[in-house]
């Protein structure tokens, strides 16, 4: 328990906006961080770089590019960059050689697949251990950032933040919907498959929810905050329970005070 301090409000004490800023950006540099180990060591684990080289290999062997190179002549360059109507039967042969080479193909679905999985990866990695681990050997629900900034998590009730709901809070708060929603969302858009204005509407909406939600409720709440249920408080004169019935017996307390106080003024 951490009521026993002086100068704790009882209640939430909800942490102002400038430090929550401050602290999601310490907490997304760590997080990135993280991340980029985790896709990298994934992407070494799973030999992209091996497919991808056999695959570029392919992409030069039917004369489709898929990156831009300037040292290919315009007239010469018939691959993913150019639209098939306007470059003719050249394009569309060059593809269609490419994809009847089963090898070719599966290579192609591979790095694809590899692609998909390492971001999913590097993104689970960063947010478990940016928003999980780290704030369980924190306490307090503190990241690095929020540990900097004085801020911390508890309940709605002013208990501290179980783990379940911790756990709950990184994984499909902040890891699937506000990570991996977007994410996809975002690569989806730049895919050019039908579908992508409601894809931008998606991204979009998930951040302007969060922004409408920080400065208008009550509390301060986020989306992840809301799944997790919990609140972030300032830690500096914050009232924390260890459990629901620690709070409870603390309000007996204060009523028995309030009560033996007003028989003493005799109110």
């Amino acid at each position: 328990m951490r009521y026993a301090e002086a100068n704790t409000v009882y209640g939430i004490n909800k942490a102002g906006l400038i430090k929550r800023i401050a602290a999601a950006c310490l907490d997304f540099v760590i997080f990135a961080l993280v991340a980029v180990g985790f896709a990298t060591l994934s992407s070494l684990i799973f030999n992209y770089d091996s497919y991808r080289e056999q695959l570029d290999q392919k992409y030069e062997e039917y004369g489709v590019y898929v990156e831009y190179d300037s040292s290919v002549k315009e007239e010469d360059r018939i691959g993913i960059f150019c639209e098939i109507k306007e470059q003719g039967d050249s394009c569309y042969l060059a593809w269609e050689a490419f994809y009847d080479d089963e090898e070719a193909e599966t290579l192609l679905h591979k790095c694809s697949s590899i692609t998909i999985a390492t971001i999913s990866i590097g993104l689970f990695g960063g947010v478990m251990v940016t928003y999980f681990l780290i704030p369980l050997l924190l306490k307090n629900g503190q990241t690095i950032g929020k540990k900097f900034m004085r801020i911390a998590l508890v309940s709605k009730e002013g208990i501290r933040v179980p783990k379940i709901n911790l756990f709950i809070r990184a994984l499909f708060g902040i890891y699937v919907v506000e990570y991996m929603v977007p994410v996809y969302g975002i690569f989806y858009i730049f895919s050019g498959l039908p579908g992508s204005i409601f894809a931008t509407a998606v991204v979009i909406g998930i951040l302007i929810i969060n922004m409408f939600l920080i400065t208008t409720n009550r509390l301060g709440l986020t989306i992840h905050d809301l799944i997790g249920k919990t609140v972030v408080v300032e830690y500096d004169g914050q009232a924390m329970f260890d459990s629901i019935e620690e709070l409870r017996e603390y309000q007996k307390k204060e009523q028995q005070k309030n009560i033996e106080y007003a028989k003493k003024k005799g109110y």
